[in-house]
Parts: C-alpha cells; sequence; structure tokens
C-alpha cells in the first residue's frame, strides 16, 4: 500500500470489543504496550503516551483506532498496531455480539 502521502494516507482501522489478554502494560512510564483479544487472534500494539488508559483496557471490552507499522526490535521485525485512540466499547455493541 506504500508509499503513504497526500493521495494515498495510510489505512486507518478500528476493532471493536477487543479485551486485554493480561499482558498489557506501561512502558517507560507513559507508553502503554497492548496485547489484546480479538476473535481468538492476539493483537500486539503501542500506544504512545496512553498510560493513562491502563486501567480501562485492564477492566473493559474496548474499542480502538489504530494504523499498522512494522516494530524491529533485537534484530526481529513484527507488524505492531500504532493505537491512536481508545475507548469503551458500548454496552450496546456487546449485546450484538
Amino acid at each position: 500500500m506504500e508509499p503513504f502521502g497526500p493521495d494515498n494516507m495510510r489505512p486507518v482501522f478500528v476493532s471493536r470489543g477487543v479485551r486485554d489478554t493480561g499482558y498489557s502494560k506501561i512502558v517507560k512510564e507513559v507508553h502503554l504496550k497492548l496485547s489484546l483479544r480479538e476473535k481468538g487472534a492476539t493483537l500486539q500494539g503501542i500506544f504512545f503516551n496512553g498510560s493513562d488508559y491502563y486501567d480501562l483496557v485492564k477492566s473493559e471490552p474496548i474499542d480502538i483506532v489504530y494504523t499498522l507499522d512494522l516494530n524491529e526490535f533485537n534484530g526481529q521485525t513484527n507488524v505492531q498496531m500504532k493505537v491512536m485512540d481508545i475507548k469503551a466499547t458500548a454496552q450496546s455493541a456487546l449485546n450484538d455480539n
């Protein structure tokens, strides 16, 4: 899908009703490293400056808005979500599933 620019914007995705796997954590005191489950799949991501959302992620199903990026760390490259926003999933959406 690259290259991205004014005529080809980076795709933005939404996942609804995802839950923490138990491994999400705050890193470097201000960022939120996410490990989420959606329909049997595990999603890894980072929410820069998102540590304020930690309690929400741990306690409720959430909706997330994100882009996809490559994360290169310790010689390995993986796809990860770069989270832009998080909110609690609306109760009506939970009843639809």
